[in-house]
């Protein structure tokens, strides 16, 4: 009888480490924040001076177009490849900037250390500085 439960006992705890080590990917995914990301777009937009002597001088620019959504918490986040227990993973860095005046429905990116990277657009939770994040796709 003890040979009976003994052998039971280790097909099922095999039968529960085969299950955790074939899942185990999907069981992570499923507790990290998943996002939709994409970069933002270059645009030409019209910014006012403020360097002293020439306040109220007006230039055109090229900066990144943030989506009003984004520019009124003037921080967003942006994804960062890193490794992680020997893996390739995204994280999210948070950015701090200075938006603009908007034009078109965009605010440019005047300040920060934002450089062309993929932006969280959405999340299905809030999200913390250097947080391992699953993106599922594009806004």
């Amino acid at each position: 009888m003890q040979k009976k439960i003994l052998i039971v006992t280790t097909v099922l705890f095999f039968a529960v480490v085969c299950f955790f080590t074939i899942f185990a990917r999907r069981i992570k995914e499923a507790g990290l924040p998943h996002v939709y990301a994409e970069a933002l777009r270059l645009r030409t937009f019209t910014i006012e001076n403020t360097e002293p002597g020439h306040v109220g001088e007006r230039f055109r620019q090229k900066c990144y177009a943030v989506p009003e959504k984004l520019a009124k918490k003037k921080e967003f986040y942006i994804l960062v490849q890193g490794e992680k227990n020997g893996e390739e993973v995204l994280f999210v860095k948070k950015i701090v900037f200075t938006p603009g005046s908007m034009e078109k429905g965009a605010y440019p990116v005047l300040s920060g250390d934002y450089n062309g990277e993929p932006v969280v657009m959405k999340s299905d939770r809030r999200l913390r500085d250097g947080e391992e994040v699953v993106v599922v796709g594009t806004t």
